[in-house]
């Protein structure tokens, strides 16, 4: 049943729609239209029984992360009502493609303008999360603490079977020993909406836990061109936008060395393009600089 609220709020329901995703309508996303011509989107948490009750719960998570981000000046679409007995959130319609999808259609004029609004959007969101870290900490989902976190990403790389493998996984494990920040666990391309303004807006902001930023943003910035045909797999990080990254005070060796194994992960995966971008320079660091020597003579 639909909270009073909204009904309250924007009158009767009048339709609901799908919302489309790679491979066909979302199975757990739907947009509302009531009477006042307000568009209003319905997320259903399917695991959300599995937190219900848990510092970790999903809709208190995403709620309060979203009012946090939202009263520090970051672009998240507001919470309009939650509905535990459903595991359903309500969320103020955003207009706008995802990341993903502007990456693979847009000309590099346009994707060198997202590369800035994007680092500047992320650097305002990390830095909301490490100030708000006392309050947000108790949230932290299984699995997502610091030693977990380490242990995963070296485990990864250990097992990904690239050719410079053996020198790679020391790359992981040098950076496995950088600092991690409390932040949101589901970053990708398709959880970045793009507004009419070119505004960054996040979205998925239901579990939260630590990781390297260096690594969130790369993996933000990335966009594998989800089921479109002829897509491509893009990064919007060359080595002007790391300028920028390192203006905000950003480590781009850390960032250079996570986007170096992003890529050769994929590319051992079976993403072809993945090998071209791990190629790319981002940095002075010797170590990156000498796998990618190794990786271009693969």
């Amino acid at each position: 049943m639909l909270p009073s609220e909204l009904a309250e709020i924007y009158g009767p329901l009048l339709r609901v729609g799908p919302i489309h995703a790679p491979g066909g309508p979302h199975p757990s996303v739907q947009r509302l239209l009531f009477a006042d011509g307000t568009h209003v989107i319905a997320k259903r948490y399917l695991f959300y029984p599995m937190t219900a009750g848990h510092p970790h719960d999903l809709l208190e998570t995403e709620t309060e992360v979203t009012r946090q981000l939202s009263e520090a000046g970051c672009r998240t679409p507001a919470v309009l009502a939650t509905d535990p007995a459903q595991g359903i959130i309500y969320f103020e319609y955003v207009s706008g493609p995802t990341l993903d999808d502007a990456m693979q259609t847009s000309d590099p004029v346009t994707r060198a303008r997202l590369a800035d609004r994007v680092v500047d959007a992320f650097v305002a969101m990390q830095e909301t999360f490490v100030n708000a870290e006392d309050t947000l900490e108790h949230r932290v989902a299984p699995g997502t603490d610091p030693e977990t976190v380490r242990s995963n990403f070296v485990d990864a790389v250990e097992g990904m079977g690239f050719p410079v493998g053996t020198n790679a996984v020391d790359l992981a494990r040098e950076l496995a020993t950088r600092p991690l920040q409390l932040g949101p666990t589901d970053y990708n391309a398709r959880n970045i909406l793009i507004t009419n303004d070119d505004t960054p807006c996040f979205i998925d902001l239901g579990k939260v836990g630590y990781d390297w930023p260096e690594r969130r943003l790369v993996q933000y910035a990335t966009s594998l061109g989800a089921n479109r045909p002829g897509a491509r797999v893009k990064s919007l990080l060359d080595p002007i936008a790391v300028e920028r990254w390192r203006r905000h005070g950003g480590a781009t060796t850390t960032l250079d060395g996570h986007h170096f194994l992003l890529h050769a992960i994929a590319a051992a995966r079976g993403l072809p393009q993945s090998r071209a971008l791990l190629l790319t320079k981002l940095s002075e660091d010797e170590r990156v600089g000498e796998l990618r020597r190794l990786a271009g003579k693969g």
